[in-house]
């Protein structure tokens, strides 16, 4: 089986998607901690993130933490 591909890597600087919800500050960029693959469904983010679904642990700032969908990260236009 051949290693998954993220969007993003570890360590990078991202920026949390527009279309993210309020608490999770649509615009601002944190730091990509952790990726995974989600192999069974779980819950993520108040909903259930099916197989295969892309997830990144993200840091802000103030050092908290949160495991967000892909779709909440987009890399930096650096």
């Amino acid at each position: 089986m051949s290693e998954p591909s993220f969007k993003c890597d570890y360590g990078e600087t991202v920026r949390v998607a527009d279309s993210a919800p309020a608490p999770l500050i649509p615009g601002t960029e944190v730091a990509v901690v952790g990726m995974t693959r989600i192999v069974q469904p779980r819950e993520l983010l108040g909903g259930t993130a099916a197989p295969g679904t892309v997830a990144y642990l993200i840091e802000f700032a103030d050092g908290s933490s949160v495991e967000v969908p892909e779709s909440y990260v987009e890399p930096t236009s650096e």
